[in-house]
């Protein structure tokens, strides 16, 4: 924990960026809970929770880039400081509101708030502490995202035996509008010469000038894609956990234990990222998380006891927690500062589209192959993913890209949508 009182003492904008984080995190983690809940108690049909979960998780898959945008044209306090405020408002209304169809919109502008939020936030990032301290910043910010997911749910279901679910989202409401309070106090925001040059091109001309060097950046490419295709593999796994803990006698309570050991196991794979490096560190720790993610849930599959699978999953989520902070590191190494937003963007976009069709994959699955089978095509998936990009990095350049690219991308972009010169319109 040294290098984390390091981190805030020496930092002082960063006490007030994680210590808003910090809670609104757990708030997070406590809203999966709160909209589990409302769909239930209030509509008893199984179609509305789905509907209801699925309208938090859909919007990052369409609003990313548009929002990685507006980041990087605006400023990135106001941008995290509305992302905040949305959600602060949606659970909010939730606790006045008992409509079908507004309970979705909440969710849905629950759900964009979380969409701006993360391209905001990881953008910011570099402005909120020095450059040698990037990468321990970045390391915080994962370890508490994921402690965020795995207390979170625990906070809530402790407010709950003492109280109902309108005083959770309450609560949770208070959380997020706290941390938009702290975050106000911040100096942190857009560089006024990225942002003037924004305010020449369209943002939807933007959102694909992000997406192209996303593309045509070969470490970055490649580290965004495989991340996701990790969270593809993991969400099949977190689909298949109940159901195998049953199989081996373990019941509730040893899935509650994976859910528990995953969250501890991807903290701590994330804290690992606290020291940096060069970009050849970067590089060999991204895809040592690769592969502990793949040969743990191969021996989680191969596994006949519970014991051996708890064993498998905490190793599996050590290496996705790696492969999360590698990549963030990754990616602030190689795209220039005025793209940040933009490039984390897309990848919120890609991540949240594995997310979603992993869970549709999974739900086919299991009812064909079983939970076991599951786990091997997860492990056997994600050993694949880590294969390929050995072969794809050996020869990619992992040196920050060249500052200038911004008006050049856009120029290019426009130019393939038809829409002309920043002048001609």
């Amino acid at each position: 924990m040294g290098w984390i009182r390091k981190l805030l003492r020496e930092e002082p904008q960063a006490r007030r960026f994680f210590g808003a984080y910090a809670q609104s995190a757990v708030g997070t983690g406590a809203g999966v809970v709160a909209v589990v809940l409302v769909g239930y108690q209030r509509f008893h049909s199984p179609l509305a929770i789905s509907l209801i979960l699925l309208a938090d998780i859909a919007p990052p898959m369409v609003l990313g880039p548009l929002f990685g945008a507006l980041v990087d044209r605006s400023s990135r306090r106001l941008a995290a400081i509305s992302a905040d405020c949305a959600r602060a408002l949606a659970f909010g209304g939730m606790v006045i509101t008992h409509s079908f169809a507004l309970t979705f919109v909440l969710a849905l502008v629950a759900g964009a708030g979380t969409s701006l939020w993360k391209p905001a936030a990881m953008a910011s990032l570099p402005s909120v502490v020095s450059r040698e301290r990037l990468p321990a910043a970045t390391a915080l910010y994962g370890a508490l995202t994921e402690i965020g997911y795995t207390v979170g749910p625990g906070v809530g279901a402790l407010v709950l035996l003492f109280t109902g679910s309108n005083v959770l989202l309450a609560a949770n409401a208070g959380s997020f509008a706290f941390s938009a309070l702290l975050l106000s106090t911040l100096s942190f925001g857009a560089r006024p010469a990225a942002a003037a040059e924004a305010k020449r091109s369209r943002i939807l001309t933007e959102a694909r000038a992000g997406i192209r060097v996303a593309a045509r950046t070969p470490a970055v490419k490649m580290v965004i894609v495989c991340a996701s295709a990790i969270l593809f593999f993991g969400g099949l796994v977190n689909v298949a956990e109940l159901l195998i803990a049953k199989q081996l006698g373990a019941g509730s309570t040893g899935y509650a234990l994976l859910v528990t050991l995953s969250g501890v196991a991807i903290t701590a794979g994330s804290v690992m990222g606290k020291s940096g490096g060069d970009a050849a560190t970067l590089r060999r720790r991204f895809i040592t998380g690769l592969g502990l993610f793949g040969v743990g849930l191969a021996g989680a599959s191969a596994s006949p006891t519970f014991a051996g699978v708890a064993l498998g999953i905490t190793l599996g989520g050590i290496g996705n927690g790696m492969v999360i902070v590698f990549q963030r590191l990754i990616i602030q190494s190689t795209v220039s500062d005025e793209l940040l937003g933009r490039v984390f963007g897309a990848q919120v976009a890609l991540d949240g589209a594995a997310f979603t069709s992993s869970y549709l994959v999974a739900a086919a699955l299991l009812t064909a192959v079983g939970p076991r089978v599951l786990f091997v095509i997860s492990g056997a998936g994600a050993c694949a993913v880590a294969l390929a990009t050995v072969w794809t990095l050996r020869n990619a350049s992992l040196g920050r890209a060249p500052a200038q690219p911004l008006a050049a991308t856009v120029a290019e972009a426009e130019s393939l949508a038809g829409l002309g010169s920043p002048e001609a319109r």
